[in-house]
């Protein structure tokens, strides 16, 4: 009876125990860490399965490891965060013994190991075992803190060498790299004002001599721009005398005005400073009836240009180079004396008349009437017309950065061609709707969008900025494909030249940059900033075909070489697995 006492005592005291056994909290179920390959590899393995033409099932595809299907951003965070030693992640120092430590493969993880993730960490609910209680064995080893030292300690000698070489290459790539791109920039404007010479410039003489009087203005006007030196550098300026310009309005319909207009609006000329026909008679008919009503001082010529040809241009330098001219003009014309010329083909008492009855007709001298043709009066339109088109070039890189996710995926489960379709296809539709949300904005901001193809101009402007946005993006989506071939770290370069190029030939003229920048009449931003002068301000629809059809060359160009330029990927990809076997080997 004892005995039996004694062991139902036992055994309550064992059902005790478990009832009041403590239970470590395990935390949620972590899978087994993978190797995980950096972001050129994974791209690679991507274009690898593009091009590889054998025949196979579905079953036998490699499925995309869970790590792969995680953001970009959670693999940065992955690699850079150790749930298992978050102290030291944020600076704390490891105790003595660590420091003393010497690093060998025992203390040190593996190379080829990864950092587990702080979603990884298991907390316990005890920190030591009660009395009695054995902890349970586990299976998996626990890992080791990594072994860190300070800056300057001898372990870390080696380390600190190869990291400060590591260092100075990076500089050296940043400084070429950045330093290159400005140079290229500022180099545009190298000896800027030594070709003003190149702005072609007329110099339209309509005035001609009727009977006895000669034609003053007319004369006047071409020793002006033939015998000040100054002048010559301010432009290329043609003399177009009456029988040229007649016989050119005559060839096309027009009267010399008309023509005068024409010449102008079609691009043939940066400006025309333009003397009336007949503009000598008209002053001196007024003399000799000493007119009220005429007023020489802007009656006689006028120069004319178009801010709508070239914003950028027109407005930073034409306009320049014309007021400098029209200021300087007075002084030359007194000097010259038109005025007493101009007195001496009336007779006296005609000349007493007008200078008592009409005074202003001999006080004022005539200068040139400023006519800008297509005036764009609207100051937001420099936003879009500047550096505007640039931030197409920016949205063309995030927009493959957004979707490189999803284009790796697609290539490890959609074969070749069919993926190459998609892929071009689905790039087309993004580049839609980027060039879209411009033009919408720019209506936003009430920048007209019918003053030449009415109201059909919105659907217009926005073709336009798709062909930009379109051989941008795919010239982008070539070069840091190459980029994550050759050197990865180089690709924010590829962002920065290819805004740059384009860039140059906007912002200023080809013609006054060095013969070099004349490249500009074939990249897609210049192209396009002339056909939105065509949508938006009237200018001349002349060059329209060649725009549109460079824009298009690149497009089809860069698409075409794009599955070459996936296979080329991949074929680097496969080099460096071979070289990474041979070394496992050796």
């Amino acid at each position: 009876m004892a005995s039996n006492s004694s062991l139902n005592s036992q055994e309550s005291n064992n059902s005790s125990l478990e009832v009041n056994e403590p239970q470590s909290y395990i935390g949620p179920t972590v899978n087994p860490k993978t190797l995980k390959r950096p972001l050129t590899r994974r791209l690679s393995s991507a274009a690898s399965n593009i091009f590889s033409f054998n025949t196979r099932d579905n079953d036998s595809v490699d499925d995309v490891s869970e790590q792969e299907d995680k953001s970009l951003i959670q693999d940065v965070a992955n690699d850079y965060f150790n749930a298992n030693d978050a102290d030291y992640v944020l600076g704390a120092e490891h105790p003595e013994e660590h420091r003393e430590e010497t690093r060998d493969e025992e203390n040190v993880a593996p190379k080829s190991e990864e950092l587990e993730s702080v979603h990884s960490y298991r907390p316990q609910l005890y920190s030591k075992p009660l009395d009695g209680i054995t902890e349970p064995e586990t299976s998996e080893p626990q890992p080791q803190k990594p072994v860190k030292y300070k800056l300057w300690d001898k372990e870390f000698k080696a380390d600190r060498i190869q990291i400060g070489i590591k260092l100075l290459s990076n500089y050296a790539f940043l400084l070429v790299g950045f330093a290159g791109a400005l140079l290229f920039y500022w180099a545009s404007y190298y000896q800027r004002s030594t070709r003003f010479k190149h702005l072609k410039m007329a110099i339209v003489i309509a005035d001609r001599q009727v009977g006895q009087l000669p034609n003053i203005v007319g004369k006047t006007i071409e020793s002006y721009f033939t015998d000040v030196p100054s002048l010559q550098q301010l432009g290329k300026f043609e003399i177009w005398d009456y029988d040229k310009v007649s016989s050119l309005a005559a060839e096309h319909g027009h009267n010399i005005t008309q023509e005068v207009y024409q010449q102008v609006h079609h691009a043939k000329v940066w400006a025309a400073f333009y003397v009336y026909e007949n503009a000598t008679l008209m002053w001196n008919q007024a003399l000799s009836s000493a007119s009220t009503n005429f007023d020489p001082t802007h009656s006689l010529m006028e120069v004319v240009y178009e801010t709508g040809r070239d914003y950028n241009a027109v407005s930073n330098y034409i306009v320049t180079i014309i007021q400098s001219i029209v200021k300087s003009y007075p002084n030359f014309a007194t000097q010259s004396q038109i005025v007493a010329n101009m007195l001496q083909t009336v007779n006296q008492t005609q000349a007493l008349t007008v200078m008592s009855q009409a005074p202003h007709l001999v006080s004022t001298i005539p200068t040139f009437k400023i006519n800008d043709l297509h005036p764009v009066t609207n100051l937001v339109f420099q936003a879009p017309f500047q550096i505007g088109l640039i931030y197409l070039v920016v949205f063309g890189f995030f927009q493959f950065i957004f979707t490189l996710k999803i284009h790796m995926y697609l290539a490890s489960k959609i074969k070749g061609w069919s993926y190459i379709f998609f892929r071009i296809l689905s790039t087309q539709v993004a580049y839609m709707f980027i060039s879209l949300g411009m033009v919408v904005l720019n209506t936003a901001f009430q920048l007209p969008f019918n003053t030449t193809f009415g109201y059909s101009g919105f659907l217009v402007i926005w073709m336009f900025s798709y062909l930009l946005m379109a051989s941008l993006g795919s010239i982008i989506e070539v070069l840091v494909i190459i980029m994550f071939a050759l050197k990865p770290q180089l690709i924010g370069f590829v962002l920065l030249f290819t805004a740059v190029i384009n860039l140059a030939p906007i912002i200023s003229p080809p013609v006054l940059s060095p013969p070099f920048y004349y490249y500009g009449y074939a990249v897609p931003s210049r192209n396009a900033y002339e056909l939105l002068h065509v949508a938006y301000f009237d200018a001349y629809k002349g060059h329209m075909g060649r725009n549109i059809g460079v824009l298009l060359a690149w497009i089809v160009a860069s698409n075409a070489v794009m599955p070459f330029m996936l296979k080329f990927l991949a074929k680097k990809k496969k080099e460096a697995d071979e070289k990474k076997a041979m070394d496992e080997k050796g």
